[in-house]
């Protein structure tokens, strides 16, 4: 019986670092997805956004709130993966304790 712990111990340690493992890999890729969104998305709208204005100074001004924005909205990112990470999480346990799905 002892030994029988010993092993379902080891599992659980080793699911755990696998989720935590997962859940970092998780939250880097939504953060390389949004930087990837911001240089795909961002900096091709302010200057489209400068040209429909017709001068430069439009587009620099565009470029420069992205640019003040950016860390905002990749904090924001962040914290949604790990959000999202929680609640898929508690969704796991909650099917677990209803005998759905393993803890």
């Amino acid at each position: 019986m002892q030994i029988e712990d010993d092993r379902l111990s080891t599992v659980y340690r080793w699911s755990r670092r696998t989720l935590l493992t997962a859940a970092l890999a998780f939250s880097a890729i939504i953060l390389a997805l949004g930087v990837l969104a911001l240089l795909l998305l961002g900096v091709p709208i302010a200057l489209i956004t400068g040209l429909l204005a017709g001068n430069w100074s439009a587009t620099e001004q565009a470029l420069a709130e992205l640019w003040r924005l950016s860390p905002a909205l990749l904090a924001a990112e962040f914290v949604l993966a790990w959000l999202l990470i929680g609640v898929y999480i508690i969704v796991r346990k909650v099917l677990a304790k209803f005998g759905v799905a393993e803890a």
